[in-house]
């Protein structure tokens, strides 16, 4: 009966893992604004994840909201992710998690004219820096990123691009990727 107990048991908890639906923390990486002066900051981060283990979800966190707990709730309410702030959207397809096929979506790209062209170029190669991260960790050696764009942002951007999916991942993408 011990037997019939456990093996039911064991059936349950790997079913339970296998259905959809089920939720996770995950860790990924995450271009930060610091707070209190114009920063930028890398850093691993636990995300909440609820669409599909691995690497794909791992790098699909990049561009989620982040609000970190706080001691302060009525004043620390804000996103500190700045590839969320500034629209960024990494979307995964494909079932090879070994090789998942990511398409990098600005077309929703933000930018305040106090902002500049040099801080989007910064925000979006901090994120390619994450991706790499993310890649590293997962033993990916290759994330070949796919461009949706606006026709305005193309030509500034299918360079970048094109750079990060000929770099080689085992080292540095971004020029500074920490302070």
């Amino acid at each position: 009966m011990k037997r019939i107990t456990f093996f039911l048991s064991l059936l349950l908890s790997l079913t339970g893992s296998a259905l959809a639906g089920e939720s996770s923390l995950a860790k990924t990486w995450q271009p930060l604004m610091s707070l209190g002066e114009s920063g930028l900051y890398i850093r691993e981060v636990t995300c909440h994840q609820w669409n599909y283990p691995g690497p794909g979800a791992d790098i699909h966190l990049i561009g989620a909201r982040n609000v970190p707990p706080t001691d302060d709730p009525e004043h620390a309410k804000e996103d500190i992710n700045l590839a969320s702030i500034y629209g960024l959207v990494f979307e995964i397809g494909g079932a090879d998690d070994a090789n998942p096929e990511v398409t990098l979506n600005t077309t929703k790209m933000k930018a305040t004219s106090e902002d500049g062209q040099e801080w989007r170029v910064r925000v979006l190669r901090a994120s390619l820096e994450c991706v790499r991260r993310v890649a590293v960790e997962h033993k990916l050696k290759k994330v070949p990123l796919a461009l949706k764009a606006n026709d305005a942002d193309k030509p500034w951007l299918e360079p970048i691009i094109a750079e990060f999916n000929k770099h080689d991942l085992s080292k540095p993408f971004a020029e500074r990727p920490d302070k």
